[in-house]
């Protein structure tokens, strides 16, 4: 990333955030280590400002590719192990067994994906980052470089001499 007011190369420690749970819900607001200016990265949202993505709760998309990830694998063992020498080569039995571990190393994810949206915890994470969002936006001197550098702050979060 780049700063538009240097045009010098900042860290990308601003879009590998330590919580890989964020979903880009982070601060929008980078301040440039080089010039100490501020500008608006537009890969972070503001939850609290603009909103939490459903998307991020929904099962349906996470056990569909559970569900087919686990079949097409559970199918490529089957060949290997049910399916007798003389009519699948070798080369072509390595190839299932790695399709196999693939596509079960990713049902993997997706169950852990799936187990995590019903039992309420990425709901948390969102809570959690919604009250740290509305915590930073109740600041007002952050509020006010929002505002000034374009981005939709609300109402009831700006100051009182901007509303």
């Amino acid at each position: 990333m780049k700063c538009p007011h240097c045009h010098k190369s900042i860290e990308n420690n601003y879009l590998y955030p330590k919580d890989w749970n964020s979903y880009g819900y982070l601060s929008p607001l980078i301040t440039c280590p080089k010039c100490n200016k501020d500008f608006l990265c537009k890969a972070f949202h503001e939850p609290a400002a603009e909103g939490v993505d459903k998307k991020w709760l929904n099962i349906g998309i996470p056990l569909k590719r559970a569900l087919i990830c686990t079949a097409i694998g559970a199918v490529c063992w089957g060949v290997i192990y049910y399916v007798s020498n003389p009519i699948i080569s070798l080369s072509i039995k390595e190839f299932l067994a790695l399709s196999s571990v693939y596509f079960l190393a990713f049902a993997i994810i997706y169950w852990m994906t799936v187990i995590r949206i019903k039992s309420g915890k990425e709901a948390k994470i969102l809570l959690k980052l919604v009250q740290e969002s509305e915590k930073r936006l109740q600041d007002e001197s952050y509020a006010r470089r929002l505002y000034n550098l374009g981005y939709k702050v609300p109402e009831k979060y700006l100051p009182k001499d901007l509303q």
